[in-house]
């Protein structure tokens, strides 16, 4: 799990990009594209939760944070992973 890219557009908007937790196949080095929907693995879900935790401390004094997804089972579960940390550590800001 790493960041891609951080993005300041005009001081006023951070991007932060990042990939979805690890899967059992990109254990194995096979990337899967959009063809292949699978779910994370155990850690890929720690990861989202370690994710969650980075995020958060960077995000402290932001008002409105917004994630945004694909529709794969793997970049959905990384982001409910967060989303559920986000609202318990910035008390709903997200």
């Amino acid at each position: 799990l790493r960041f891609t890219s951080v993005i300041h557009i005009m001081a006023i908007i951070d991007i932060v990009g990042f990939r979805h937790g690890e899967t059992d196949l990109n254990k194995t080095g096979i990337l899967q594209g959009g063809s292949i929907d699978l779910d994370l693995n155990l850690t890929g879900y720690d990861q989202a939760d370690t994710l969650s935790e980075v995020l958060a401390k960077m995000c402290e004094g932001y008002d409105g944070i917004h994630i945004l997804t694909s529709n794969l089972l793997r970049a959905k579960n990384t982001m409910y992973r967060i989303r559920q940390n986000f609202s318990e550590i910035l008390k709903g800001k997200i």
